[in-house]
């Protein structure tokens, strides 16, 4: 009867199930929204602002002094663009500058008794590759080169001093005001610049990284202005060309 039961309880026992130990793993929470893996940003949008020394353009410096007008050497401008990463080390960028506002100054025309005043507004295109030879961590250095489109133009505005009757307003505008050709420069160049980039990990949904950036623009050879309306006589020949410092946020869209 013994034998019975043990042989009972063994083949009993052989169909209970049997536990096995399994090694937890941790799984990833998707509830949060973190900035995804590098390798996943291929393109971003950039916004700026940049700062222009400008060592070019000196015979039409040259002419806007002998009218009064100096302190024409810097530049303010708003950037925009978008970048692509071509690969883990390769970058593609397209951004416009264009002036904040006209850079405005009057000044007396001592000679004449007239009063000028100055507009001047800078537009550019710049086409850039990259290289980026240098990172550690969260900071990375990226060298461009490429190619800009230059655009530079100036009107001067004459006002003269006469007598105003506001009671008949009969002030001949055409001997009050008279306005200059706008005097246009437009070239290619090339373009040299080292990019200082700071990528950190934030929420997704304002994702940005910083970047710095000093760069050198030269026209390729000079060129004469042009004026519009009319024709230039004797017009300066002149290379558009600047140093710059740039800092730009970037947004990345996913």
């Amino acid at each position: 009867m013994k034998t019975h039961l043990l042989l009972l309880l063994l083949f009993g026992i052989g169909w209970l199930p049997i536990a096995h130990t399994q090694l937890l793993t941790p799984i990833p929470d998707t509830t949060t929204h973190t900035r995804p893996d590098k390798s996943a940003l291929n393109h971003h949008f950039a916004v700026g602002l940049s700062n222009r020394v400008v060592s070019g353009y000196r015979q039409m410096r040259d002419f806007y002094a002998s009218r009064g007008f100096d302190n024409l050497f810097l530049e303010e401008l708003v950037t925009l663009g978008a970048g692509f990463r071509l690969s883990d080390r390769y970058h593609l960028e397209l951004s416009f500058d264009q002036s904040i506002i006209d850079d405005v100054e009057d000044v007396e025309w001592r000679s004449r008794g007239n009063f000028l005043s100055l507009n001047e507004n800078e537009f550019a295109i710049h086409l850039l590759f990259g290289y980026r030879f240098w990172q550690k961590r969260h900071q990375s250095l990226i060298f461009h080169t490429g190619f800009s489109w230059l655009q530079n133009r100036g009107e001067i505005v004459e006002r003269r001093t006469q007598d105003f009757d506001f009671e008949t307003a009969n002030i001949d505008v055409s001997q009050g005001v008279q306005s200059w050709p706008v005097f246009i420069h437009q070239q290619g160049a090339i373009h040299l610049a080292i990019q200082l980039k700071l990528s950190y990990p934030r929420p997704r949904w304002w994702s940005t990284d910083l970047e710095m950036k000093l760069g050198f623009v030269s026209g390729l050879k000079a060129k004469s202005w042009s004026v519009d309306p009319g024709q230039a006589l004797n017009a300066p020949m002149d290379r558009g060309q600047y140093f710059y410092i740039s800092s730009l946020y970037h947004f990345f869209l996913y």
